[in-house]
């Protein structure tokens, strides 16, 4: 996770055991080793249903049982607690990684259904972070958090991106975006197909303050929601209020100085400046 990474600077090189894959319905996972995201099927627990990814639009899709799964394919999980829970889709998909025994070691994948679209491009968590991931690689600066927000008026994708050290002012925005377009037209085909006939605009880069999503999930700890329950959204229809006013910087390919900023944002106060291109 994102906090791991930051482990390696005050710890050096320690041994690191993921959780498993574990949620307010149940413990489903029990890792066995270090390293890795992969755990044991806790099928001392609860009893597991999966559906293999390519088949949950069916109208009857498959249903299989763990002892069914295949190494490297990629299922739905559905899960059957003691406590109450019958068939419950946990929306959540894992790939199996290997096997202790006969039981399937199985890894967190992402949520399932995560996508995106405005022209039917149908862009998929995966695809975003995979772009994300290569789009700082290129410019060797550290993306602490993002979040794609479509606006299906303007045909245009507002990315948000709360960078690490240093000051996003000081990067190469037009090459970080390049990077991040690049990669997700190599793997989405409708996208590439959209982009290059003009039907979406580039995405805009939106330089988001430090510690903005930290401030966002203490705000949601206020309104209620108790830790365990909480899930970083990536993707989300809408921008919030919070979130508008923690921007800094707005970055489009192909324009010059701050693009007009929504009402509330710290652009309005003055407070923010273009991202070098």
């Amino acid at each position: 996770g994102i906090h791991a990474k930051r482990l390696a600077r005050f710890y050096g090189d320690a041994p690191l055991r993921d959780l498993g894959l574990i949620a307010s319905e149940g413990r489903m996972t029990i890792p066995l080793a270090d390293g890795t995201a992969a755990g044991a099927l806790a099928i001392h627990a609860n009893f597991y249903e999966f559906i293999p990814e390519d088949g949950i639009e069916a109208g009857d899709p498959p249903v299989l049982l763990a002892h069914e799964l295949e190494l490297g394919k990629r299922y739905y999980i559905v899960l059957t607690t003691g406590n109450g829970l019958c068939r419950y889709d946990m929306n959540d998909i894992v790939e199996v990684q290997g096997f202790h025994h006969r039981t399937p070691q199985v890894a967190f994948i992402r949520k399932g259904r995560d996508m995106v679209s405005i022209t039917g491009e149908k862009l998929h968590l995966n695809q975003i972070q995979a772009a994300v991931h290569e789009a700082e690689a290129a410019i060797g600066r550290h993306v602490w958090q993002f979040r794609l927000i479509p606006q299906a008026e303007e045909c245009v994708y507002d990315l948000l991106v709360e960078f690490g050290e240093p000051d996003p002012a000081e990067m190469d925005a037009s090459r970080f975006m390049a990077a991040y377009d690049a990669a997700l037209m190599q793997r989405n085909e409708e996208f590439k197909v959209k982009r290059k006939s003009g039907r979406l605009a580039p995405t805009r880069l939106h330089a988001m303050r430090t510690g903005w999503s930290e401030r966002l999930c203490a705000e949601e700890f206020r309104a209620g929601k108790r830790e365990h329950q909480y899930k970083w959204q990536p993707l989300r229809p809408e921008w919030d209020d919070a979130s508008r006013k923690e921007v800094v910087a707005v970055f489009a390919p192909g324009s010059a100085g701050i693009l007009p900023a929504p009402q509330g944002t710290l652009h309005d106060a003055g407070d923010a400046s273009a991202i070098p291109g």
